[in-house]
């Protein structure tokens, strides 16, 4: 039973990669490779990229300990094999990070993380209490609701790293958790709504995409302001380069929402991701890539907007 589910797995891996335009043994390669790419890149430039792996990985731990997932495992399977997975699952999951810090000489971190892994795979949340995280955006649903409470954890580690930032007056992590407090509200429009959600707006494409935009940038600034405001506080010799970043930011906020958009009401495909990313990589490519998924974004919603 235990083989036939992470066969299953397996599978849907592989079907999810194919639904997004590639062969699955192009893309497990690829992932591998960006991977590979971007922590060599973050260990040679942050002396916190040891830390931030440790934090990566644990929140995604931490996304297996879903209660609905569980209680279905749980029910599927005995219950030394509901463990064996679990366990099974952390490893996996904390597999490509282990190798990398041991290669960096990361001896605590590997001995942490591995820690984490073994213990969480006997955690299950299992509060019974419902309740909302309150927020502020109850007069704009959705995207940003749904989010914050999501990723809230990684709002609260861009804050705990502008804290480490500020007693240790390292000005690249300070402008690195603005930066990453930006990537998490473009995070936030990466799933789709359903087609009534847009259906609904009175507007055209044009003056839906305005409405959106807005509403984003709004939002937005909410969660990185006070950010902003303490880090150029502190590090005052250097606030136009914070103020500089917050404006890529939400230039990257507009290109997101009209690239979801422009893929609406499926998710990004190969090719538009592609171009997102280059133009999160390279940021000029902005000035080209946003008009480009402005126009093909109103060619999608003119189906279904009058």
């Amino acid at each position: 039973m235990i083989k036939k589910y992470f066969l299953l797995q397996y599978k849907l891996l592989k079907r999810g990669i194919a639904d997004f335009g590639l062969h699955p043994l192009a893309g497990i390669t690829l992932a591998v490779l960006l991977f590979t790419a971007i922590s060599v890149y973050l260990f040679r430039v942050a002396s916190y990229a040891s830390y931030l792996y440790v934090l990566s990985a644990t929140a995604l731990l931490f996304s297996l300990s879903e209660k609905e997932r569980n209680d279905f495992l749980s029910i599927i399977f005995r219950t030394r094999d509901y463990y064996k997975i679990r366990l099974l699952e952390n490893i996996i999951l904390a597999g490509p990070f282990l190798p990398l810090l041991l290669w960096h000489h990361c001896f605590i971190e590997v001995f942490v993380l591995a820690t984490i892994a073994v213990l969480l795979s006997f955690h299950r949340n299992n509060s019974s209490v419902f309740y909302s995280i309150p927020t502020p955006f109850y007069k704009e649903p959705f995207e940003f609701i749904v989010s914050f409470r999501k990723l809230l954890a990684g709002f609260i580690a861009c804050y705990a790293l502008s804290a480490i930032a500020l007693l240790n007056a390292n000005m690249n992590l300070a402008v690195f958790s603005l930066l990453l407090a930006h990537l998490l509200c473009v995070a936030s429009y990466n799933e789709p709504e359903p087609e009534f959600y847009v259906w609904v707006f009175k507007k055209n494409p044009k003056q839906f995409l305005t409405e959106k935009i807005r509403t984003g940038l709004i939002h937005s600034q909410l969660l990185t302001a006070p950010l902003l405001i303490l880090l150029s506080g502190w590090f005052s010799d250097h606030i136009l380069i914070f103020l500089g970043f917050q404006l890529l930011g939400a230039c990257y906020l507009v290109s997101m929402i009209t690239a979801k958009y422009a893929a609406w009401p499926g998710k990004l495909n190969l090719p538009q991701s592609l171009l997102f990313a280059g133009s999160v990589a390279l940021p000029p490519l902005l000035l080209v890539t946003t008009p480009y998924f402005i126009i093909q974004s109103q060619k999608k919603l003119n189906s279904i907007l009058v």
